[in-house]
């Protein structure tokens, strides 16, 4: 549990300092697959989400996408300024039960690439923050192997070059370090292991 909200609270903090020299906008991009009950077996990613929630100063925009089978958008990027914006992005945790079946990674980060692209502020450090126990797991080994690559190749240049850093954070030994690292690596992100 403690090194699950160091691992979090590292990536929230080097957040928080740019966030004190401007504006951040972050995605969390939650991993919700069925695996995760045996990895998180306390259920304790939202209690670490709502810690670096409110971490966060008020000038930064949040949102969340959950992915399983499939990606979903639980709330897009949010003016923590807002009066009720913690309580909502807190509340949308509560569609986390790691019921999923499959791990389409690919598609949970896409989709929050989507949303700081389109609904991002141009002055903002962007930064997603990608929580997952796995690797890209689709049921099908070679759509798998080929989303793979395609992170690794062209969503992390797209990723380079809009300025979107990606910070991993793996919660076993099982997950997929190498893909983490390289999207870390040529995003000017970071990886933390939180077993």
């Amino acid at each position: 549990a403690l090194i699950v909200l160091i691992a979090v609270h590292s990536a929230s903090a080097v957040d928080a300092e740019e966030a004190a020299a401007g504006a951040v906008d972050v995605m969390l991009v939650i991993d919700n697959s069925g695996s995760m009950r045996k990895n998180d077996p306390q259920f304790l990613t939202p209690k670490t989400v709502r810690a670096f929630l409110d971490r966060l100063p008020d000038n930064a925009h949040v949102g969340m996408v959950l992915f399983d089978q499939r990606a979903r958008l639980l709330q897009p990027l949010t003016d923590l300024s807002q009066t009720d914006a913690r309580q909502r992005l807190g509340k949308s945790l509560e569609k986390l039960d790691y019921r999923g079946k499959f791990t389409d990674s690919a598609a949970g980060i896409e989709r929050a690439v989507y949303e700081l692209k389109t609904a991002g502020r141009a002055h903002a450090r962007r930064s997603i923050i990608f929580l997952t126990d796995g690797i890209v797991d689709t049921g099908d080994r070679q759509k798998d192997a080929e989303l793979t690559r395609w992170l690794k190749a062209d969503l992390a240049a797209e990723c380079s070059s809009a300025h979107i850093r990606i910070l991993g954070v793996a919660f076993t030994e099982n997950a997929d370090f190498p893909l983490i690292q390289v999207l870390a690596s040529r995003t000017g992100g970071g990886y933390f292991r939180a077993t």
